[in-house]
């Protein structure tokens, strides 16, 4: 029975812009026809075996016998020539015409075919147009009887024009070279679609030349898999593909969107092993312009494999990607073990693999040379992502980017991937809604400017375990938790490294809102050597969310800054707990905690914390601290207190610190208790962070711990089996307080001690007036001998004091202060220098301890400075504060200043604090009667006024020009800057006229006549004009801004001033050059002899900016350089000043 149908003229049909759905009808017509034929088709031609049909010519005719089911069977393109004359095209004709009997074979033996290369069959050359499309199974292996590769050259195919379709199944082609169609190399469908598919492409050159190395695009996708299941593209060694140089993808594999009718059958496909984009060596680029592969609606395909050189290898350019995955069914897909985007000729993907996808998993690939983004992946569907193994190497923007589509519930696992020199190895941003999982297992980013960066939005646990983060540029893990309402998320960190990096280790922002439950854990992790702090979090909350964050088991060390900084802006604070447990700080720069305003109780336990740059603990903001069982050693100060932080400080060891603890801001209730505290530097306790603060009467003062009076101890030794201790509490009236006493090999080197050995607590209670005498009987406890014993009071609310004054056993320990002082005259004219000493002696058998002076200047007198042989003097707060006396020891305090209004001044001075009781005296109770307080009184009267004082002055001059003690000369020089002076001073100016003085006064110190002038002379101007001085100065404004002005615009100073200068001064003043400046300037000026000189940049307010030298400079040319790369742009004054002769200079800086 012959058959009507032509299943030859299938490829008239335009498969390039009609998919195969829309000829779904044909096909259906098709099979039926099919169908029929087989029933009625004689048995004898169902019945007998597959063909071959060999090749033997270049040409590209037809069969005109082949094409129907039961044709001749014999490849003829000429049957009235003897011989068979069988093209390529009537090959396929035969197969078509035969394809019932089974697996085919098409191959070649084309004789003494032309060339030494590939044999080059010209489609459409003929006229025919494309090769028909290739039905039912076959085999082609595409080598001549010689060895050689047959190249299907579709130049003269026509438009549109496919170089093989296979449109049956299970079709095994191979060795084939198809360049130059204007549509794709291979075309895969079925009919009806989704067909049978099943076809095996292997070892062709679909895109290049015969040699593998250039370019001969075909003008669609290298291979197009259209809506077909089960095709393997590629293979290991020699089986792969080279698809490379397309205008199109090199593999395309397009399956049915929902929305179409029909089945989807782009499934189970495979490629493996391919060259896509890349020449024979697999080291240069032929791109495919769109991309090296791309599955739509094609779920569960795979691209590469988990076997040797099962994965593909790809390089493109800049405007395609790798793989990309789109559409709506894109579950199970696989990219596994592919190298993407590798080659020396410098070309680069924009996206190595980009997945808009349901579950897929991406494992194994190696990733390099990418301009935009490793593998962009965009999560669509619920269930679990696995990305695993990859190697994303070399300065692409970003290593891995997820986003996600709201409410899935997703579980990510990032396990093992290796990130290395990407700008940044991870950014992820979850949706807001949903549920999402992650496990990050094992992964590494290095040697890029940001290791990952995370921000988590919706519930979920997220999970980071021995991830290895190091030697990047930047933070190694950034993240934020802005966590939407209601949510509930959990992350940890266990096992991590973070080390080496530019900035923090860790550094995160959790922003809580209300509802919001959050839980932070870092566990077994080190943060090491990085170049701020190993672990920053800063935690923002709203009302009614609650938060844990954990830090155990962690190793913080060598970090520029601190090792553990968590701030929270305190709003919610007790919801909001910290707990800090068997870290490991040590050899950080700036602290090893940093706490502020958490509520962390029984948190800060069993760390040790050791030679950290500044405190070993630091709690500040509205922070609520437990610290218990902590070792802190060699820091900066072992445990600081600042702000309105408190802390419960317990059971720890804390030694060879700068200080113990320091309370430093304002919080009451820190409660410490039972630590060993010894060795340190500074005080064990410190109460202001300013040193020992003296007990006051009534215990009525303020500030941390409300500066809690310590107890004066008297008397300590053993005796019946106990130690007893006595001595005095002075506090508040009718309180109990709690008295903590310790033993110590030695005291503290400011007299005061500490507590290295906790001996007992004892309870006392204050009378009406605040004073509490006691004898404490600790039971059982006995005193080491040679110890030391000192003692710290807690009141009711939690505040303890300093430590007390130490006490050796054994001794009752008195001193006895006496203090007189005296000023050097009794009466004085306004504007005079006055000078008060104070002497303190201590007469007592005992060492006075921790003693303070107070001496506040009354009103009328200014002061000027201090010298203290012993000591240090605050003239703020009056206080001069001596660490020890010992018995006979006097040490004297000078204070000196101006009076500025006439009458009678008292000044006072009493010892307001001692660590050692006194026998006849009590520190600051203000009897004046007792030998610790001294006054003197001096009368004030008014000076004659200025321009009298100027008129005897000028007279002093003229009577020393008389006297042959001043040329005539100098005496014009001196006389001309006083009246100068006058007349600035008459016209109110000020500032000017103190500058003429000044120079005046310079001028006689180094007038160049001293034999003739003495120094008796000399000294009567000098304090004549100085007096003159100190009044002008009592009429100055001193907050005037433009005294420089003033001095650099008064001509007839300035000019007077050089003049003089040169006669009297071996002085010379260059300036500065270049003037104005930007980033430097070089400032000149010449000596004739050795002076020492001070160099001085002010402002344009007269703030001082900087000295840039104060020493003595050797007779000659002097040049001083001044960088100046971060000086705000502005006017800056340049003072020089020698030997009290001083010289300004205005200068500019610009910035550029």
């Amino acid at each position: 029975m012959e058959s009507n149908l032509n299943e030859q003229n299938l490829h008239l049909i335009n498969l390039d812009k009609a998919r195969s759905n829309h000829f779904c009808t044909f096909s259906a017509i098709s099979f039926f026809f099919i169908f029929l034929l087989s029933l009625f088709m004689p048995e004898k031609i169902l019945a007998q075996g597959t063909k071959t049909f060999t090749v033997n010519t270049v040409g590209d005719e037809s069969d005109p016998n082949a094409g129907e089911i039961g044709d001749d069977g014999v490849c003829d393109v000429d049957p009235n020539t003897p011989g068979d004359q069988c093209t390529f095209r009537a090959a396929v004709e035969n197969q078509n015409g035969n394809r019932n009997l089974g697996q085919n074979e098409i191959k070649f033996e084309i004789p003494n075919a032309p060339g030494s290369g590939s044999i080059v069959i010209k489609i459409g050359s003929t006229g025919l147009g494309p090769l028909p499309s290739i039905l039912g199974a076959v085999t082609i292996i595409a080598k001549n009887n010689d060895g050689r590769r047959i190249e299907l050259d579709g130049t003269a195919a026509g438009a549109n024009a496919i170089g093989l379709r296979l449109l049956g199944g299970t079709c095994q082609i191979s060795f084939f070279i198809i360049n130059s169609f204007s549509s794709h190399g291979i075309y895969i469908s079925g009919t009806p679609p989704p067909g049978e598919g099943s076809h095996h492409i292997e070892s062709n050159y679909i895109g290049t030349d015969a040699t593998g190395t250039i370019a001969k695009g075909n003008g669609g996708d290298g291979i197009f898999i259209d809506n077909t299941p089960g095709n393997r593209i590629g293979g290991t060694g020699v089986s792969r593909n080279i698809i490379s140089g397309n205008d199109g993808y090199g593999i395309n594999i397009q399956g049915l969107d929902p929305a179409q009718f029909g089945t989807n059958g782009a499934s189970n496909n495979q490629a493996i092993g391919n060259l896509i984009g890349l020449d024979i060596s697999g080291d240069n680029a032929l791109p495919n312009k769109k991309g090296g592969v791309i599955l739509n609606d094609a779920p569960t395909n795979t691209i590469g494999g988990t076997g040797a050189n099962e994965g593909n290898k790809m390089a493109g350019n800049n405007t395609s990607n790798g793989v990309t995955v789109t559409g709506s069914l894109t579950d199970g897909i696989k990219i596994l073990g592919n190298f993407i985007g590798e080659n020396k000729t410098g070309a680069k993907f924009a996206i190595g693999i980009s997945a808009s996808a349901k579950p897929i998993t991406i494992d194994g690939n190696i990733i390099t040379d990418i301009e935009g983004v490793g593998i962009d992946l965009f999560v669509k569907g619920d269930g679990s992502y696995n990305l695993r193994k990859n190697s994303i190497e070399g300065n692409m923007k970003v290593g891995a980017k997820l986003r996600f589509s709201e409410g899935r519930t997703v579980q990510i696992m990032y396990e093992n991937n290796f990130h290395t020199n990407n700008d940044m190895a991870m950014d992820v941003e979850e949706s807001v809604s949903g549920k999402i999982d992650w496990l990050v297992l094992g992964d590494t980013m290095r040697l890029g400017q940001v290791g990952a960066n995370f921000i988590f939005h919706c519930s979920g646990n997220k999970n980071f375990t021995n991830g290895i983060y190091n030697a990047n540029a930047g933070v190694a893990f950034n993240y934020v938790a802005d966590i939407s309402p209601g949510a509930q998320m959990a992350l940890r960190a266990s096992g991590e490294t973070y080390s080496a990096n530019g900035a923090e280790g860790r550094k995160g922002k959790v922003v809580l809102k209300a509802g919001t439950e959050f839980s932070y854990a870092l566990s077994g992790s080190s943060g090491v050597s990085n170049g701020k702090d190993g672990d920053r979090l800063d935690v923002f909350t709203d009302a009614n969310a609650i938060a844990t964050f954990t830090s155990m088991d962690n190793d913080f060390s060598l970090n520029a800054g601190a090792g553990l900084r968590w701030i929270s802006d305190g709003k919610n604070l007790i919801t909001v707990r910290a707990f800090i447990e068997r870290d490991l700080f040590d050899k950080n720069t700036i602290a090893g905690i940093e706490v502020t305003s958490f509520l962390s109780g029984k948190s800060i336990l069993d760390n040790t914390i050791t030679n950290n740059g500044g405190p070993g603990v630091l709690l500040n903001g509205s922070t609520i601290a437990h610290l218990e069982g902590n070792t802190i050693s060699g820091n900066g100060t072992g445990i600081l207190v600042n702000d309105a932080a408190t802390a419960s400080i317990t059971s720890n060891t804390i030694t060879a610190n700068g200080k113990g603890i320091a309370l430093g801001g304002t919080g009451t209730g820190s409660g410490l208790t039972a630590n060993s505290i010894f060795k340190n530097n500074g005080l064990g306790i410190d109460l202001g962070n300013d040193g020992p603060s003296p007990n006051d009467a009534d215990d009525a003062d303020t500030g941390p711990n409300n500066l809690q009076n310590f107890p004066v101890l008297t008397a300590a030794d053993n005796g019946g089996g106990n130690a007893n201790i006595q001595g005095t509490l002075s506090s508040t009236p009718n309180t109990t307080f709690r008295l903590d006493f310790f033993s110590n090999d030695a005291c503290n080197p400011s007299g005061f001690g500490e507590g290295q050995a906790f001996l007992d607590s004892f309870k006392v209670i204050t009378d009406g007036t605040g004073n509490a005498a006691f004898t404490a009987v600790l039971t059982g406890k006995t005193f080491p001998a040679g110890a030391v014993i000192t003692a710290t009071a807690t009141d009711p609310n939690n505040n303890t004091s300093e430590f007390s004054a130490c006490l050796p056993t054994g001794n009752v320990q008195t001193a006895d202060l006496e203090l007189t002082k005296q000023a050097d005259k009794t009466q004085y004219n306004v504007g005079d220098p006055v000078t008060f000493t104070i002497q303190l002696i201590n007469k007592g058998p005992a060492t006075a301890t921790g003693i303070v002076v107070t001496d506040v200047l009354p009103a009328g007198i200014t002061f000027g400075q201090a010298t203290a042989s012993a000591g240090t003097y605050d003239n703020t707060t009056g206080k001069w504060s001596v660490s020890a006396l010992s018995s006979g020891q006097q040490v004297t305090l000078t204070i000196t200043g101006t009076v500025t209004q006439p009458g009678t001044i008292t000044n006072t001075a009493e010892v307001t604090a001692s660590g050692v009781a006194d026998p006849d005296s009590s520190p600051g109770n203000g009897v004046a009667t007792e030998d610790d307080q001294s006054s003197v009184s001096i009368q004030v009267v008014q000076q004659p006024n200025i321009a009298e004082q100027y008129k005897q002055l000028i007279q002093q001059v003229t009577a020393l020009v008389n006297n042959g003690k001043l040329t005539p000369k100098e005496g014009r020089v001196l006389k001309g800057f006083l009246e100068l002076s006058l007349r600035q001073a008459t016209k109110g100016k000020i500032q000017p006229a103190i500058i003429v003085l000044k120079v005046f006064i310079i001028l006689v110190k180094n007038a160049t006549h001293r034999t003739h002038l003495t120094n008796v002379d000399r000294k009567a101007l000098i304090l004549a004009a100085q007096k003159i001085i100190d009044q002008l100065k009592l009429m100055q404004d001193h907050h005037h801004p433009n005294w420089w002005r003033e001095s650099n615009n008064n001509d007839e100073l300035r000019s007077l001033e050089d003049n003089s200068s040169k006669e009297l001064i071996d002085f010379s003043f260059n300036g500065n050059y270049p003037n104005p400046f930007s980033s430097y300037t070089i400032i000149s000026f010449g000596l004739k002899d050795q002076h020492k000189v001070q160099l001085t940049v002010y402002d344009a307010n007269g703030r001082m900016v900087t000295r840039l030298l104060d020493k003595v400079m050797q007779p000659g040319t002097q040049t001083i350089t001044w960088q100046t790369p971060d000086l705000p742009a502005g006017i800056y004054i340049l003072q020089l000043k020698m030997d009290n002769f001083t010289k300004t200079y205005k200068m500019v800086h610009i910035k550029q």
